[in-house]
């Protein structure tokens, strides 16, 4: 149980600024006889772009939708949303807490 409760990471969504906690152990068992789903959000990487033509400003895009990388390429130029913003291929610069916040790119 000790060990259990260090397995907790917060972070703050780039779109709406919520902070939360949010259980980060890899080997918690998926099946387990209760759904478990307190603090159990999960959060995403992804691209802010920040520029005034197609992101009017704000607009994120998910680090692993290919199809969302597809579009951001299509409206900028074809340059990769890191070539773009001059950031690290690796590094997404926001972490939304899901697809339902403002500003995300459906």
């Amino acid at each position: 149980f000790e060990i259990s409760m260090l397995m907790y990471d917060v972070k703050q969504c780039s779109c709406c600024g919520r902070t939360q906690p949010g259980y980060v152990d890899p080997y918690f068992p998926k099946d387990v006889p209760f759904d478990w789903k307190h603090l159990m959000n999960k959060t995403h990487s992804a691209w802010h772009c920040t520029c005034d033509g197609f992101c009017k400003g704000s607009q994120f895009y998910g680090a692993k939708k290919r199809t969302e990388i597809n579009l951001f390429q299509t409206k900028h130029g074809g340059e990769t949303p890191w070539d773009f913003l001059g950031v690290d291929k690796n590094e997404p610069n926001a972490i939304p807490r899901d697809i339902n916040c403002a500003n995300w790119h459906i």
